[in-house]
């Protein structure tokens, strides 16, 4: 039962103007005619946006892999059924419906997840790394799950970045672990990261004018030490010259 007003339907894929119709808010005539090939244009309207090369490559592939049905078990049962009954068209189709399974629509399913187009967590870690570097001047303390790809962890020691696939997240429910933790916004952490960094800069020109202090009476001991050892070379040299005089 309907609560409520119903709303009118609105369509977000194609718009119609006096002047021109928009489909995902592109011009059809002007920008999508003649440019997009098939492929693309059919990847717009599911999505929304353009695909890449290597979506349309994939969504090509699978097009044509679906393009002819004429041998597909699903058919091939409706097709008998119409055949053992002319009359039964309705019959015909449920019977091809029936047909269908994991193996015969689930194949499609399992190409389209293709082009879903999921992260590396490999490659969010090698980023994450990157920038903590250029940014904070900081590196992870250990690195762990790199050779599993499905979750990586990045141990900076005050705090811990994780990783996961989708599947492993949920599997591995560390919310639930660590939900007693404080959660901290990501404009907080990055202030904190950016003080600390600050902190240790100021720190460091303070270290080297310390070590270059402690530094400086053995430099003038090692000279004092170096002007005695010239001075001891050339005595000898006098007491000669004065013995020949």
């Amino acid at each position: 039962m309907q609560i409520g007003k119903a709303a009118e339907p609105v369509s977000h894929i194609s718009q119609a103007y006096p002047d021109r119709v928009e489909v995902r808010g592109r011009d059809l005539t002007g920008d999508l005619m003649g440019r997009l090939s098939f492929t693309e244009y059919f990847h717009l309207l599911l999505t929304g946006g353009e695909p890449t090369e290597e979506q349309r490559f994939f969504l090509d592939v699978l097009l044509v892999a679906i393009a002819e049905h004429g041998m597909m078990p699903t058919n091939v049962a409706a097709r008998m059924t119409l055949d053992a009954d002319p009359g039964s068209l309705q019959g015909a189709v449920a019977a091809g419906i029936l047909g269908c399974g994991p193996v015969i629509l689930g194949t499609a399913e399992e190409c389209a997840k293709v082009l879903q187009d999921p992260r590396d967590p490999q490659a969010i870690a090698d980023e994450i790394e990157l920038r903590m570097k250029r940014e904070f001047g900081t590196y992870p303390n250990s690195v762990e799950g790199r050779r599993v790809g499905e979750w990586v962890l990045l141990d900076y020691v005050d705090f811990v970045v994780h990783i996961f696939l989708a599947e492993r997240r949920a599997y591995y429910d560390i919310e639930r672990l660590r939900k007693s933790a404080k959660s901290v916004d990501l404009a907080e952490l990055k202030a904190a990261l950016t003080e600390k960094t600050l902190a240790a800069r100021k720190k460091a020109p303070a270290k080297k004018t310390a070590a270059k202090k402690a530094a400086a009476p053995k430099k003038a001991a090692a000279k004092k030490a170096a002007a005695n050892k010239t001075a001891a070379k050339k005595s000898p040299a006098k007491k000669s010259s004065s013995k020949k005089a």
